[in-house]
């Protein structure tokens, strides 16, 4: 049986946090996948295997991966290197939302730069994935990021930003889910989610009982607060 409108939105909102994440995700990921004929997203990423979530999901949990590249049917993360980026993107179609983790390079009358280009005037939101896509960094260049934001400003398609090294997978498919079935999200003013980004990680964490109590992890892995392993709950 197909869920209803009020389980799609309680699946959402565990997205933020708590220990219900990952069952959340995955009914997300198969539901986002039912009688799906055509892409939900374009993942735009420089294909270097240290350089995209995808490529360290993929290590650390595969069963995501699949869930994304292959259930929600992200079809176009094919590492996009911007090298022959236009012969590998001819055929690709445009998708309700564009995922942009690597910013290739826009010069001008460029092929590849008139097919980033096209995708974001046709997509109806445009995510901005870690925190090099939404501010620059090593990977992108500040000046890069807001000629693109120009660009997006410029074709009237809203910009939404997930900052993160690497962004929580759960932010990424439930923003994912929230514009597929509830519309756009609210943003605070550095367009980002409210959902994720409008309390602290502490504040959600689903360690929070731990840190309250006084029992840290002293070593990866084990129960407990992560405050002395260096998680500052920002």
């Amino acid at each position: 049986m197909r869920p209803n409108r009020r389980q799609l939105l309680r699946w959402i909102a565990a997205t933020a946090g708590g220990s219900a994440v990952w069952p959340a995700m995955r009914a997300l990921g198969e539901e986002l996948a039912t009688d799906r004929a055509a892409p939900l997203a374009i993942w735009l990423n420089d294909g270097a295997s240290d350089h995209n979530l995808l490529a360290q999901l993929g290590r650390v949990t595969p069963d995501f991966l699949n869930l994304v590249a292959v259930q929600v049917r992200l079809a176009q993360y094919t590492g996009l290197i911007p090298a022959g980026f236009h012969t590998e993107t001819a055929a690709l179609p445009a998708a309700p939302v564009l995922i942009v983790e690597s910013l290739p390079q826009l010069e001008e009358d460029s092929p590849h730069a008139t097919q980033v280009l096209d995708w974001t005037r046709q997509a109806k939101a445009v995510l901005l994935l870690g925190t090099d896509a939404c501010y620059g960094g090593l990977r992108n260049d500040p000046a890069a990021v807001r000629r693109f934001e120009a660009h997006a400003k410029e074709a009237g398609t809203p910009l939404i930003k997930l900052p993160g090294l690497p962004v929580p997978p759960q932010h990424v498919l439930g923003t994912l889910a929230y514009l597929e079935y509830q519309g756009f999200p609210q943003l605070d003013a550095h367009r980002r989610p409210v959902l994720y980004y409008g309390e602290t990680v502490c504040e959600r964490c689903e360690w929070r009982g731990h840190l309250e109590q006084g029992k840290f992890a002293e070593t990866p892995g084990q129960p407990g607060c992560l405050l002395r392993l260096g998680c500052k709950g920002t």
